[in-house]
């Protein structure tokens, strides 16, 4: 597979193995090695533990072997299906007491990945397959200590991954990594531990509806469909609004593309999807025209004009809170899922809007999973 490598630093290392509860482990594994900085904190620790680590690089595999970093060193690629045939892996499965890992997620292009655990196939992230894969070689209370990006915490991709790791261990963040923690990579990361329960996996946490008013207001969810790097060769009537349209609590687009199949009319609440939170791009489109959403922005649309205006005064009331509601690895970014849980717990009645019923589709189902799981300025369209 191809990623970037941004190695571990010595810091970052200490404070990972710091981490782990196992006082006397008999293995500990890095599935990832790198340049092998996390095992080598890890000698430190327990001088007695077995130490393997796994790496793909032949140069950071020399560097291994020529430091005497791991007893046992593999060069392979842990992602691939043929590695459970590796003899000396298949004797690992089910006795690790600790994995280390700082695994590859730099991966461009929004990556997917199928990982199969038990009887079931799981859609994650190439960071989280790490996780999952390293999971099955956990002894009965092995731990996985890792530096996972911020966002797999809080992306969709993401859901069925954690839903199954919370069913069968204990998670905890551990604590944050600065923007700059990584040489020439400005990313957000965590410290996560997951720790294998004994015994029969753990019930899930049962939840309840969220109870919602009679009286509720119902705000139909829509997120926009242009990706901004297909614009420039769509001339035409639609007026389109991007995150750099919303301005004030205002709504000011300036120019037109061709696309009919994703236009929403208002009253809408516009909310920006991507990019650094911002209260002044909370904003109201009372216009009738239909106008076209990038895919960095998000649309309440509300019954009238007055109800639109009070749902804006509340979101800009509840600021603070809708911020925080933002996550990611890299640049901050709002979910679906997140936004109508936001609005949910609020007492408003979120349903999906969208032209395309493929799109839509989509949208319900995303909706219905969190009621299933969960109990400024006022302008249309200024033109120039």
């Amino acid at each position: 597979m191809n990623s970037d490598p941004f190695y571990t630093p010595t810091d970052i290392a200490n404070k990972l193995v710091g981490y782990s509860t196992q006082e006397t482990p008999r293995c500990v594994a890095d599935f990832c090695a790198g340049r092998g900085e996390l095992l080598r904190v890890a000698r430190q620790r327990w001088p007695q533990a077995m130490l393997v680590g796994l790496e793909l690089n032949k140069a950071n595999i020399a560097t291994l072997r020529a430091n005497a970093i791991a007893q046992t060193v593999i060069h392979c690629d842990f992602l691939h299906p043929c590695v459970r045939h590796i003899r000396v892996l298949k004797a690992l499965q089910g006795r690790v007491s600790v994995a280390l890992l700082n695994p590859p997620f730099s991966h461009r292009g929004g990556t997917k990945c199928t990982v199969s655990v038990g009887d079931k196939q799981l859609t994650c992230s190439p960071a989280m397959e790490f996780v999952l894969r390293a999971f099955e070689f956990l002894s009965r209370d092995g731990e996985i200590v890792a530096i996972l990006p911020a966002g797999c915490l809080r992306t969709e991709k993401d859901e069925l991954a954690w839903r199954y790791l919370r069913t069968h261990a204990q998670t905890s963040v551990l604590g944050s990594n600065g923007h700059r923690t990584f040489q020439d990579c400005v990313v957000h990361t965590l410290l996560v531990r997951i720790r294998k329960c004994s015994g029969q996996p753990a019930e899930p946490a049962k939840v309840t509806r969220c109870q919602q008013r009679t009286d509720a207001e119902s705000v139909e969810l829509f997120r926009g469909k242009i990706p901004m790097y297909t614009v420039g060769s769509r001339k035409g009537r639609a007026y389109f609004v991007h995150t750099t349209e919303l301005k004030n609590g205002a709504v000011t687009p300036v120019r037109k593309i061709s696309v009919s199949e994703f236009g929403i009319s208002g009253p809408l609440v516009l909310v920006s999807r991507v990019g650094q939170p911002s209260i002044g791009k909370l904003a109201i489109y009372s216009g009738t025209e239909k106008v076209v959403l990038s895919d960095c922005v998000l649309a309440l649309r509300c019954k009238s004009l007055s109800a639109a205006k009070k749902l804006h005064v509340h979101l800009l009331k509840s600021w603070k809170q809708l911020r925080a509601s933002y996550g990611g690895t890299g640049a901050p970014f709002l979910t679906v899922r997140t936004l109508s849980t936001f609005l949910q717990n609020r007492g408003y009645a979120v349903r999906a809007f969208s032209a395309s019923e493929k799109c839509r589709h989509k949208l319900v189902r995303a909706i219905e999973a969190v009621s299933a799981g969960s109990g400024a300025g006022t302008n249309g369209i200024s033109r120039k």
